[in-house]
């Protein structure tokens, strides 16, 4: 009944008594029942927009029926409302402004509807548009919205196959229809293929004005018709007629397309997630105490198999009530989608497990969601009262679900994000110093594998990175100084020089990047360290060196640029803590003569070099040489005439 028969091709709010006597006719087998109900609606003039507002209880008692006709009625009104709540839940395509040509497409070719476009960049979308082939006529001229205009553009539109956009930007609560015109801009125009009867664009043709006759005529089927809207609801009854096209910034969709949590991006944080299978799989099997286990190991609730079906997903699929309501205690998304575009909604719908679909709604899930194929949960309920639940539920109810589960996010992300995001820095820090701290001859390369890993994160996510060559330890040390104390010339070598090699464009690390220059800014400010950096009670990598003894690494600090005469909060320097250790006799305890060394020989550099620039300094300027050679003529003309 209902869905099987023909029915009329308008949407049921514009049905006219006749249209709804037309489905009555069709739906009802019993011939008496058939006739009272078409004779009713046509005494009343009762229209579809008249009928989805009317109880069935109410039409039962106005036609006083009684025993099985009674159910025929019912479940006549029932489908019709359902057709109704159909309708109104019209496709919608969330996209960015580089995919929005892709979504037009969509929207015409799989839809079957022009795009009502609403932008949310704002007016990226419009300058867009503007640059489209065709034309492009604002509502708000009324010179682009006459009669004659709207005529004659679309007649032109329609001829060369391309595109005609009427922008309303901030314009609310005006209705297209209200420019419809039988003959100029007939309200087909919405309708792909009823417009592109000849009966219907012949009419628009006018020869007086230049068009060709109608067998002349070859409407293009390129051509394409949309709506443009800044950030404002569009109206309902236009917006019931086309599909829905929202322009969203990039980090906006960033959560639909990656999986990833839309507060996160919102609040322009990186997550830290750890994937596992297994959490997916315990959400397969039902299994509440493996899916906590998990969790309680660090494992992130929207963890994700190869074909990204969340636990939360596939749990809906196999219709676990108990895992799909712990899941969503613990604020699983249920809008996540797989490879497919399938929401846990979908899956549940699909395969016919009513409590899931009606948890997922109350939790927030969203039955406007489409799969890549465009299909909607309605689409594929299995069973009646799947298909009933869907059709019968307020998108508005979704949408205040929806708002409310993200300001909640957002609180607890304000707290818990930040919490994650310290200690994960955290342990990137520990990390960095244990390898800084080992004296193994791998620790090097170890070194820069980290800290390249940390550099390649903050380009790829354009964000601070989370640790360089100058994090600290608990006494403030950085990983030059723990290479001092340690004496592993290695990684004080690399920390000290690898820095350097990112001045070249053509580095291997930079080779792939387009941005070089932001690249190389990012990997030196990773790699190179303070060479000069305190620690918490001032004392320099050199300092260190000197005093642990560690002669390697102090020649390669002083050879890069540390300055032995820096004190601490003890008053001392590296010079003092290179003295030999004496006893109260005077007698030497601890000879440093040889890390003493070190200094001496930098010393003696350092006065060396600045002999040199002195000498250099006094010495007389020597007059250069003229560019015209003229100094060896001159002295060619004092030897000749000397002889």
């Amino acid at each position: 009944m209902g869905s099987g028969c023909s029915t009329p091709t308008k949407p049921v709010l514009e049905w006219r008594p006749t249209d709804v006597s037309d489905f009555a006719a069709q739906a009802i087998a019993d011939e008496a029942t058939r006739h009272l109900v078409v004779q009713w609606i046509a005494a009343n003039d009762v229209s579809g927009s008249q009928l989805i507002d009317m109880e069935p209880s109410m039409v039962v008692t106005a036609l006083q029926l009684h025993g099985p006709t009674t159910e025929m009625v019912t479940q006549l009104i029932l489908d019709i409302k359902q057709r109704a709540a159909q309708e109104a839940m019209a496709p919608e395509i969330r996209t960015t402004l580089k995919d929005l040509p892709a979504a037009l497409e969509k929207a015409v070719y799989v839809y079957e509807k022009y795009p009502l476009v609403v932008d949310h960049t704002g007016g990226q979308a419009a300058q867009f548009f503007k640059y489209q082939r065709g034309c492009f006529l604002l509502a708000g001229n009324p010179l682009d919205m006459t009669e004659a205009s709207l005529r004659r553009h679309l007649v032109a539109a329609l001829r060369l196959g391309s595109l005609m956009t009427i922008c309303f930007d901030k314009l609310t609560g005006v209705e297209l229809d209200t420019y419809f015109l039988d003959g100029a801009f007939p309200h087909h125009v919405l309708d792909r293929a009823e417009f592109f009867k000849p009966e219907v664009w012949s009419t628009l043709l006018r020869k007086d004005e230049g068009d060709p006759e109608p067998n002349l005529f070859l409407p293009c089927d390129a051509f394409k018709f949309a709506l443009l809207y800044g950030a404002v609801a569009p109206p309902p009854r236009t917006r019931q007629r086309m599909c829905l096209v929202s322009v969203l910034p990039p980090d906006a969709l960033a959560a639909a397309d990656d999986g990833d949590d839309p507060v996160a991006s919102a609040l322009g944080l990186k997550e830290v997630r750890r994937n596992s299978v297994d959490v997916v799989e315990a959400g397969f099997d039902g299994d509440i105490a493996a899916l906590d286990s998990w969790l309680e190991k660090g494992y992130h609730l929207e963890s994700e198999d190869g074909h990204k079906h969340t636990a939360l997903s596939e749990a809906a699929c196999q219709g676990h009530d108990e895992m799909i309501a712990h899941l969503l205690a613990l604020g699983a998304n249920p809008n996540a989608r797989n490879d497919a575009g399938r929401s846990p909604l979908f899956r549940a719908a699909y395969n016919g497990h009513l409590n899931a679909v009606l948890a997922l709604l109350h939790a927030g899930g969203d039955p406007r969601c489409t799969t890549q194929q465009g299909e909607r949960a309605f689409d594929v309920a299995k069973t009646k009262d799947i298909a009933a639940v869907l059709s019968e539920w307020n998108v508005e109810t979704t949408e205040t679900l929806l708002r409310e589960r993200y300001e909640k996010k957002l609180q607890e992300r304000l707290t818990s994000h930040v919490e994650r995001e310290q200690v994960a820095m955290m342990r990137i820090h520990q990390d960095l110093i244990a390898t800084a701290s080992s004296t193994a001859s791998a620790a090097a390369e170890a070194l820069k594998e980290k800290l390249a890993a940390l550099a390649s994160e903050a380009v790829d996510t354009e964000t601070r990175p989370r640790g360089t060559a100058d994090v600290r330890d608990e006494r403030g040390a950085t990983l030059l100084a723990l290479a001092a104390q340690y004496d592993n010339a290695e990684s004080a070598h690399m920390l000290l020089s690898f820095w350097k090699s990112f001045q070249d464009d053509n580095h291997p690390m930079l080779r792939a990047h387009k941005r070089a220059t932001a690249v190389q800014d990012v990997y030196t400010k990773v790699f190179k360290p303070n060479v000069n950096a305190r620690d918490a009670k001032g004392w320099t990598p050199i300092a260190i060196a000197i005093f642990h003894q560690s002669k390697r690494v102090a020649r390669l600090l002083l050879h890069h640029g540390a300055n032995p005469r820096l004190k601490n909060q003890y008053n001392k320097d590296a010079f003092d803590l290179a003295q030999d250790e004496i006893d109260a006799a005077l007698n030497v305890v601890t000879s440093k003569a040889e890390i003493r060394s070190v200094l001496v020989d930098w010393e003696s550099a350092q006065l060396q070099s600045t002999l040199e620039n002195q000498r250099c300094k006094g010495a007389a300027p020597i007059d250069p040489l003229p560019a015209d050679g003229g100094a060896t003529l001159l002295a060619i003309e004092q030897t000749t005439a000397r002889a």
